[in-house]
């Protein structure tokens, strides 16, 4: 037990991952925008989602894309 605070040291801390993708409610909060806004743009296609199990997932990328003035796929978006 002596050698546990050297030998945690050597220890590599590991890398924070950020998320590629989020439940819509933290888009909602992400963006600032309601969760009904949320759900129409993933209706409409501005935003990509995907379920997975019960569980809704919108791509961060795809949150990203609509900031920027348009859908990720290109379109743009009012």
């Amino acid at each position: 037990m002596e050698n546990w605070p050297a030998n945690a040291e050597k220890t590599p801390t590991p890398a924070k991952l950020e998320p590629i993708a989020v439940r819509p409610d933290e888009a909602a909060r992400a963006l600032g925008l309601s969760p009904r806004t949320i759900d129409k743009l993933i209706r409409t296609g501005a935003i990509r989602s995907r379920t997975v199990g019960r569980a809704r997932l919108v791509c961060v990328e795809s949150l990203r894309a609509f900031m920027k003035g348009g859908s990720d796929d290109g379109r743009a978006t009012a």
